[in-house]
């Protein structure tokens, strides 16, 4: 029992050595991962401060843009500003026009007037003449003879008629044609057509700025060349911006060298994994043929136990046995000795003597056989317990085995699970080089922008202005370099208000250019503004307050040509124009 305690205590300390051996592991796995968290936060924190230095970089960008859109605001008001002014301008033309055409009809109105009342005095001088003509004289009365066809009683009536009768006709016909000159004629005119001459021609006119700092190395065009969508205008000098992007394509480049080693590292470590996966289910069936063994064991233990019991069964009816045939064994030899002791003096027969002998040699016979049955149980308990002790032997080895493989599992467990972090870990690494790769792209691409804003192109075709820097200038962002001017004009015609009651989009045009005598083109109306002029100035009119003076309104009318650009090429923004729309001629 001393030996087997050894043993078992030689096995406990076995197993707890191999516990704490995978203690060990697992604390030092512990560390390494810990250590591959810190260096994963530096480089977080790395990554955080380059995005900062970045964020820096993109708002001084954005300050720069804001202070170029506040230079472009200032520059839009001053010409909101001119473009009020022209409005105010416009208004006041359209007052004077109307004020013109007022004084028209009022001096209309008075040369009816006085026709009117020359007519009325030439029939009132006719009538004074009449009646001093037919006046009677200081003798009686006599009767003129009837004229032919008229009657006395008809020649009295006529000779009576009132003389207001007239002038009141004439002012009656004076009244009508005003009311149809001031109240008809408007709608009758725009029923044909409405004209105007308070048009000119417009175009996109963009100046084209540059968005980065930089020299101007040279100029790709001259003043009010003609220019194709895309074509290089201006050239600044990009040394530096093209410094960037290569250093831009470099990072790049090393965080996809990094994201190719960290595919190496994931599929090692995967492999590392398997192994570790691989050695701890051969751990697991390890136990599961230990747990087997223990089973068989105690089985074998149970049988030895029931076998022992058994023989022990055996000997005790062995022994009883033995009595019983060891009492006839002295019972039939005593008799033998009495038959015996007879015969000799003829007492008893013969066949009486052998009978007696056969049942002592049975007797004996039988005694002996017990013996060896007793001694054949006595063996077979003694096997038995040589079995017992051999089943409980192998029932410790199976459990110290099944201790050490429990521990060994254990072990291999936590190393699994270090594998497994250790693979999650690479996980994280490669999630913040992906993150660090896509900052690295977009940082790239914006420097490759950056580079593009060093070459200033026509956005469309078109004509450019007059250029407003030289090589060699040092330019900011902002800076106007050129204006572009779009080669598709349009027209934009100020109507009144009056005159737009049937205008439809669509309606076709007559177009005649002051600066081209001679020269008429075709268009058709593409919109009607939403508001007048006046609505779009800075400051809109307020009749809520004060006097008030009616004047009719201008609305803006957006003319497109219905001509080739050929016949469009002499064109320019700015010109004056006289157009005609005819309403209800839409195609």
């Amino acid at each position: 029992m001393s030996a087997e305690l050894e043993s078992e205590k030689a096995k406990r300390e076995a197993a707890e050595k191999a516990a704490r051996e995978a203690a060990a592991n697992a604390a030092a796995e512990r560390n390494a991962r810990e250590t591959a968290e810190r260096e994963a936060r530096e480089a977080t924190a790395k990554v955080a401060a380059e995005r900062d230095a970045r964020l820096a970089a993109e708002q001084t960008a954005r300050e720069a843009v804001a202070q170029a859109a506040d230079e472009r605001a200032a520059r839009v008001s001053a010409e909101k500003s001119a473009r009020e002014a022209a409005a105010n301008a416009a208004q006041e033309r359209s007052a004077r026009e109307e004020s013109e055409a007022a004084a028209r009809v009022a001096a209309a109105q008075v040369i009816v007037e006085h026709a009117a009342r020359e007519s009325a005095e030439k029939v009132a001088r006719e009538a004074v003449a009449k009646t001093s003509a037919v006046k009677p004289s200081s003798a009686s009365p006599v009767p003129s003879a009837p004229t032919s066809g008229q009657t006395p009683g008809e020649q009295v009536r006529r000779r009576n008629a009132p003389s207001w009768l007239v002038p009141m006709v004439v002012f009656a016909i004076a009244g009508g044609l005003f009311w149809l000159i001031s109240g008809q004629w408007t709608n009758w005119e725009s029923s044909w057509s409405v004209k105007t001459d308070d048009a000119y021609i417009r175009a996109d006119v963009a100046p084209l700025s540059t968005k980065m700092v930089g020299t101007v190395l040279t100029t790709r065009v001259k003043d009010f060349d003609k220019v194709k969508a895309g074509q290089v205008l201006v050239e600044l000098k990009n040394d530096d911006y093209k410094a960037q992007v290569d250093q831009a394509q470099a990072a790049v480049r090393q965080v996809e060298s990094k994201l190719s080693d960290m595919k190496q590292r994931k599929e090692q470590q995967d492999a590392r994994v398997l192994d570790a996966q691989s050695v701890l289910d051969n751990g697991r069936a390890v136990v599961r043929q230990t747990d087997d063994s223990i089973v068989a064991a105690q089985a074998t233990i149970d049988e030895a136990e029931a076998g022992i019991d058994a023989a022990r069964a055996a000997i005790t009816q062995s022994r009883a046995a033995a009595k019983a045939a060891s009492a006839d064994v002295t019972r039939t030899s005593l008799e033998r000795a009495r038959q015996e002791g007879l015969l000799a003096d003829e007492s008893t027969t013969k066949e009486k003597v052998e009978q007696v002998v056969n049942e002592n040699e049975r007797a004996i016979a039988n005694l002996e056989a017990q013996k060896a049955a007793e001694e054949k149980a006595h063996a077979e308990l003694a096997g038995r317990r040589a079995q017992l002790n051999k089943a409980r032997q192998q029932l410790l080895t199976s459990r110290t085995e099944r201790e050490k493989s429990l521990s060994s599992v254990r072990g291999r467990e936590a190393e699994v699970t270090a594998q497994r972090k250790q693979r999650e870990l690479l996980d994280g690494e490669e999630k913040q080089l992906t993150a660090d790769l896509a900052a690295k792209k977009a940082a790239l691409a914006a420097a490759q922008v950056n580079l593009d804003y060093t070459i200033v192109r026509a956005p469309r075709d078109g004509i450019v202005g007059e250029l407003k820097v030289k090589p060699g200038q040092l330019v900011s962002a902002g800076t106007q370099v050129i204006a572009m001017i779009s080669s598709t004009p349009w027209v934009i015609a100020n109507y009144r208000e009056t005159q737009l009651a049937k205008v439809k989009n669509g309606d076709r045009v007559d177009i005649d250019i002051d600066a081209l005598p001679g020269t008429h083109l075709k268009g058709h109306v593409e919109a009607v503004a939403p508001a007048s002029g006046a609505q779009f100035s800075l400051l809109p009119p307020d009749n809520a307050s004060g006097n008030f003076t009616k004047i009719t309104q201008r609305i803006p009318v957006k003319i497109c040509f219905d001509e080739d650009q050929q016949k469009l090429a002499p064109l320019r923004p700015g010109m004056s124009a006289v157009t005609t729309i005819r309403p209800g001629s839409s195609r």
